[in-house]
């Protein structure tokens, strides 16, 4: 069964939704950056109406979806720093027009062919 868990906090207006699995990424997603077809889309955190966080996961290797990324964004017109990866782990900082994202793409321990990307984005100088 599928399903999710907004929590929303009344004071900062802040939103979380997890576990959104097979339900629609907000409308607030930022529309230049890449979702890796195949991946489900599986939650995020919104902030005064902007998406602050996101995830997804999916089937692959850390090799082909830390290709896709950096190959997606450059396509994308975002500037990208070096990918560092390490174990079972991948981290990529892009940049574009002030705006920032993280990438971060691991394996699961469980099951090394499912991955999952998580997305932190952020104003830059």
């Amino acid at each position: 069964e599928r399903g999710s868990v907004t929590v929303e906090d009344s004071g900062t207006g802040a939103k979380s939704v997890i576990g959104n699995i097979g339900q629609p990424i907000p409308a607030t997603f930022p529309s230049d950056v890449p979702q890796k077809p195949g991946a489900a889309f599986t939650g995020y955190t919104e902030l005064q109406g902007e998406v602050i966080t996101a995830s997804f996961t999916g089937p692959g290797t850390l090799s082909e979806w830390t290709a896709y990324y950096e190959r997606a964004f450059a396509e994308q017109g975002w500037i990208a720093d070096p990918t560092y990866t390490v174990n079972n782990a991948s981290l990529m900082t892009m940049r574009k027009a002030k705006r920032g994202v993280t990438v971060t793409i691991s394996s699961d321990t469980s099951d090394p062919t499912r991955m999952t990307a998580g997305f932190l984005f952020g104003k830059t100088r």
